[in-house]
């Protein structure tokens, strides 16, 4: 391989280990919440956790749930 080409490779593996960390923050954000929130989410399809975290909002707020501690 050239030097362009591992460049190259090596931006493809970074991308593709970003993507799956961002999957995975996200599923873990969704297991600390309640199931209608996350129906909620996956219907609004959401793919990173901020965009959850404000569709998270969103959905208690009209809904008026509250969360056990």
């Amino acid at each position: 391989l050239n030097v362009q080409e591992r460049k190259e490779m090596c931006l493809t593996l970074k991308a593709d280990s970003k993507e799956h960390l961002t999957a995975h923050m996200l599923e873990e954000f969704k297991n600390c919440l309640p199931e209608a929130v996350c129906v909620y989410l996956n219907e609004q399809k959401a793919v990173t956790s901020d965009q959850a975290a404000l569709l998270a909002e969103e959905f208690v707020l009209t809904h008026k749930i509250s969360f056990a501690v």
